[in-house]
């Protein structure tokens, strides 16, 4: 057997760990409301089945100007290779085997590699605007 095919055949496989149900969503355009704030528009892309799963935590030795220690916590989620998923798209996760799962995530970064089984996406719990600039 060649190794396009044991490719093939571990990406058919992996997706029965794929147990999260979520609707991938993209912001358009957004709208102002009658006081200018802007409200963002969100289109649903498509149903996937996919895993959300805590993969890290990091903390920080140095100390905010507050004195306190940063914790991050990093989150990825897994989808089926072929979905169309891009730096700032919404996840919402409508079932899950985790409830810690449920609810949306925002995609801060796609990976992308050749031999990739399934697409894996870094996820935050809050959405940053495009034209709020990240501190």
């Amino acid at each position: 057997m060649n190794l396009q095919a044991l490719v093939a055949q571990a990406r058919e496989l992996h997706g029965a760990l794929l147990t999260d149900a979520a609707t991938l969503a993209r912001q358009g355009p957004p709208t102002t409301d009658d006081l200018g704030t802007e409200i963002p528009t969100w289109s649903d892309v498509a149903d996937v089945p996919a895993l959300v799963q805590h993969v890290s935590r990091l903390a920080s030795g140095d100390g905010t100007s507050a004195g306190e220690h940063v914790l991050i916590v990093d989150h990825v989620a897994k989808v089926p290779l072929e979905t169309d998923v891009q730096l700032g798209d919404r996840i919402t996760v409508t079932a899950s085997l985790d409830p810690a799962n449920l609810g949306e995530w925002f995609v801060s970064e796609v990976e992308r590699q050749g031999w990739a089984i399934t697409r894996r996406v870094h996820l935050e719990r809050t959405w940053h605007s495009p034209s709020t600039p990240r501190s």
